[in-house]
């Protein structure tokens, strides 16, 4: 049997800041309901960016309760020594309460976030407080982080 790992909050931190889309869940009177959205791990919170109107923007006015899962393969295929193969891989998920952010001033740095860790090289200018007028934010701040990674070692 492989090996299961829990990690520590430092580990999943820097899982989240590697990724770039998770798997937002919350809940609805009709039950759960999960959306792919690009995030930034920024300042020991999640922040998500999206449309300003939407089913996930009504299901968070309804209940702020969220979970967030990401992560992956964190490997290429490999051959297991009994035979057969294995890919190794690593998740994080991050429990917590979503706030949506409309004040513009407060969305600025964040999503200026979003442009450098996408655009390096500088190639876009600097954003102006015109250009996230139609851009919404969440942020998640965490109540609870676990990560797990199958590390494909045997389990002794």
């Amino acid at each position: 049997m492989m090996a299961l790992v829990e990690r520590d909050r430092a580990w999943c931190e820097g899982v989240l800041a590697e990724g770039e889309v998770g798997w937002l869940a919350m809940s609805t009177p009709e039950g759960p309901y999960v959306v792919p959205v690009n995030y930034r791990w920024h300042g020991g919170r999640v922040v998500i960016h999206t449309s300003l109107e939407g089913r996930k923007i009504e299901c968070l006015r309804a209940d702020d309760r969220v979970c967030l899962g990401g992560g992956g393969a964190a490997e290429p295929l490999k051959p297991h020594e009994r035979g057969g193969c294995y890919r190794p891989w690593r998740s994080v998920l991050v429990f917590g309460r979503a706030r949506i952010v409309e004040d513009i001033g407060e969305k600025l740095g964040p999503l200026q976030d979003f442009l450098t860790a996408y655009d390096p090289e500088g190639k876009f200018p600097a954003l102006k407080p015109e250009d996230v007028k139609k851009i919404l934010l969440i942020l998640v701040e965490p109540e609870r982080i676990t990560g797990r990674e199958e590390t494909g070692e045997e389990k002794s």
